[in-house]
């Protein structure tokens, strides 16, 4: 606690709703009101992770599109 029985969050201004919640000063499109909650099944919540840990490859198709967007908008990737 800081001075006045303040915590440093306090005192700076974040004012914490809950304790999964973002500061109320947050940008909008991060404050809790903002976001959406879904329940996953095990089976789903098992898919999902798998997914971001182990994405499948991109294909030709894909990486050509990427390519061409990045020909015309005059973008480079990352390893350019």
């Amino acid at each position: 606690m800081g001075r006045g029985g303040k915590n440093a969050d306090e005192s700076r201004g974040d004012v914490m709703n809950g304790p999964d919640e973002t500061p109320d000063r947050a940008a909008p499109e991060l404050r809790s009101e903002s976001l959406a909650v879904t329940e996953l099944s095990a089976r789903d919540s098992a898919t999902f992770v798998g997914a971001l840990l182990y994405p499948k490859p991109v294909n030709a198709r894909l990486q050509d599109t990427v390519r061409r967007y990045r020909e015309i908008t005059g973008m480079r990737s990352a390893s350019s």
